[in-house]
């Protein structure tokens, strides 16, 4: 066990990390979009939106450890 944890140490201590190749996911955090101002498919994934609307409570439901035929989930 002792060895492992050595291991461990070393590889943190040389930068061992993600593959070389391996881009980061982009965060979309260096700005915030309005979801109206431009098509849905045009915003790129990941990226930070400001969504504004009003809650339709009478449409509002509540999807809570659901199952369908034994599997998680719900029947569509």
């Amino acid at each position: 066990m002792p060895l492992f944890v050595r291991l461990g140490c070393v590889a943190v201590h040389k930068g061992i990390g993600a593959p070389a190749g391996v881009d980061p996911l982009p965060s979309g955090a260096d700005q915030v979009i309005a979801l109206g101002t431009r098509a849905v498919s045009d915003v790129p994934l990941f990226q930070r939106v400001r969504v504004t609307g009003r809650l339709d409570a009478a449409r509002q439901f509540l999807l809570d450890n659901r199952t369908y035929r034994g599997a998680p989930g719900t029947k569509c």
